[in-house]
């Protein structure tokens, strides 16, 4: 793996192309339903957190987003794997996953 600065590089590091708009509106699905999930994750069952992860892995397809869905794609990933260590790790992630967008949409002008 790639070591960036401190952090080991991750496919949700994937360089975000997405115009303005569509990240702007991505941020607004991400921030609002989704984020009242992620913030009742501990009551989540493996069953809805991988529906949890479908939905961020569909999100982030459906506004052309690669970070979002190569993110969304680990965390379903490590839950087919029943990877606890990983499941919570990614989850864990999903704040900075949301600040990296409002830091990209910052840099656009947005």
């Amino acid at each position: 793996n790639i070591i960036v600065g401190e952090k080991e590089a991750t496919p949700a590091m994937a360089k975000r192309t997405g115009n303005p708009e569509k990240l702007s509106g991505l941020l607004q699905q991400l921030e609002g339903k989704i984020y009242q999930q992620w913030d009742n994750r501990e009551q989540f069952s493996i069953s809805e957190t991988g529906a949890f992860a479908e939905a961020i892995t569909q999100l982030g397809e459906q506004f052309d987003d690669p970070p979002i869905t190569n993110w969304g794609a680990q965390l379903q990933q490590a839950v087919s794997a029943f990877d606890i260590v990983a499941v919570n790790q990614r989850m864990s992630e999903f704040p900075d996953l949301l600040q990296e967008l409002n830091d990209d949409l910052s840099r656009f002008g947005h």
